[in-house]
Order: C-alpha cells, then sequence, then structure tokens
C-alpha cells in the first residue's frame, strides 16, 4: 500500500494539504517567469486539461497563450482551436512571431459537435495544444476532455465563464482572470497535486489585437457538423472551407 501511495504522490495524483508537489511531466513555460514558479510543473500542464475561467472574452486571455502558441508552432507543432468566439487576424499572429501554417480553427455547428472535436483533438497525439471555447460543458464532459487530454500527451485549455469558478471542476488546473489597467490578474484556483492558492498580476505589454471579428484570416479552417465516429484528422474536404488572408 505504501508502494501505491508513494507512487500517486510522485505523479501528483493523490491530494497533500497544502504541500507543493512537482509532477515527473514538466509544463511549457508560459512565458512570464512569475506564473511559472506558481505552478507545479513550471509551466503549463502537458496531458492535461487546463480551465482558464473569464468574465467574457477579450479581456487579454490570448497574450498569456502567447509565447506557448511561439515555442509550439515555431517547432512545427500542431495548434488547434475549436469554436473561438473571433477569428484569429493572421497578420498580427505572424507579427507575434506565430506561425500560421501550424494552426488549425475548426468551427462547429452545436455543443455536441464541440464536445466531439475538442475530445477527437485532444486524443490526437498530433495535436500539441488544444484550445476550446465550449458553449455547454457538463462536468462528465470536462472529466471526458481530462482523459482524452491524458491519452494524447498533449495540453489542453478551455475558456469558460467565471461562473464556472463556482463549481468543481475535474481540470488538472483553473485559473480565473480579470482585466487591470494593462494587465491581467490572474488567480489561481485549483492545481493537481498542490492544495495552495495563489494570485498574481500580470502585465500584457503593446502586443496588438489578435484577433478580427468579421473577417476569416486564417486559412486552416475546417467546418463542421462532423460524422460521429468519423476522424478529426483526416476531414473530408467538403469540410474545409478555406479562407482569404
Amino acid at each position: 500500500m505504501s508502494e501505491l501511495i508513494d507512487q500517486l504522490k510522485q505523479q501528483a495524483h493523490l491530494w497533500q494539504g497544502r504541500e507543493q508537489v512537482a509532477p515527473g511531466r514538466q509544463g511549457i513555460a508560459t512565458g512570464y517567469p512569475e506564473l511559472d514558479r506558481q505552478l507545479s510543473g513550471q509551466g503549463w500542464p502537458r496531458g492535461a486539461l487546463t480551465e482558464i475561467l473569464l468574465a467574457g472574452p477579450g479581456i487579454g486571455e490570448l497574450r498569456l497563450v502567447v509565447p506557448m502558441l511561439q515555442q509550439l508552432t515555431e517547432s512545427g507543432q500542431t495548434v488547434v482551436w475549436i469554436s473561438p468566439p473571433y477569428t484569429p487576424y493572421a497578420p498580427a499572429l505572424a507579427r507575434a512571431g506565430i506561425v500560421l501554417d501550424n494552426l488549425v480553427v475548426v468551427r462547429c455547428q452545436d455543443a455536441k459537435d464541440q464536445l466531439w472535436s475538442l475530445e477527437q483533438a485532444l486524443r490526437n497525439p498530433a495535436c500539441a495544444l488544444v484550445m476550446g471555447w465550449p458553449t455547454q460543458l457538463r462536468q462528465a464532459d470536462t472529466r471526458r476532455l481530462q482523459l482524452a487530454a491524458e491519452a494524447g500527451g498533449g495540453t489542453g485549455i478551455l475558456f469558460r465563464s467565471a461562473a464556472n469558478s463556482l463549481n468543481s471542476s475535474p481540470a488538472h488546473l483553473r485559473l480565473l482572470l480579470s482585466a487591470a489597467a494593462g494587465s491581467l490578474h490572474v488567480e489561481l484556483l485549483k492545481q493537481r497535486g498542490s492544495f495552495a492558492q495563489a494570485s498574481l498580476t500580470l502585465p500584457l505589454g503593446t502586443l496588438e489585437t489578435l484577433v478580427e471579428p468579421d473577417q476569416a484570416s486564417v486559412s486552416n479552417i475546417i467546418q463542421g457538423p462532423w460524422q460521429t465516429g468519423k476522424p478529426l484528422a483526416g476531414s473530408n474536404p467538403s469540410h474545409s472551407s478555406p479562407s482569404a488572408t
């Protein structure tokens, strides 16, 4: 029994009160050293699901993940956006150092499509990062997505309403964001393997707007709806909708 407990502690699967336990798998640097110091894996967790909770889109939440987007796309890894409430603006993303050829945007018809697309992408080892903006998500659905991220080994990030901060979640990491003057206030609500909570304020800098609400700007756009059971990676060409940059 003691060997099992030691193993669970090492893998950060066992809650240990106020003890901070670094999981064996290191995370992806956030680009914000003060935030990395608060995270048990010294960055965004791999093979796990993160929830970023906020009152509404457009408070600077994308700037929080830009350093990770730069790192992953520059190394040739695929980043998938699923049902973002805006269209990524290609020129600004490119100027931020993000390789557009490694970005895929998936447009879904409904909540069922969103859940299926998220699960398929998270389970696919070819997807290093999957970012989703689900409109509806039950706790059981979040559990499915957490298990999918563990199976695929990539990083999953869900952008959800701050109202969900009152509910429990099986996600590995939960952050609550709020806007501050030229900055972003981050409250650490939960991370696996640690009871410790923290809050910090991160400067956003002068990075330009990364999204364009009306004009499609990234050519790698895949349109739903999906036929259940058909893999996302081998999407039918009729589902692709290239748009002008």
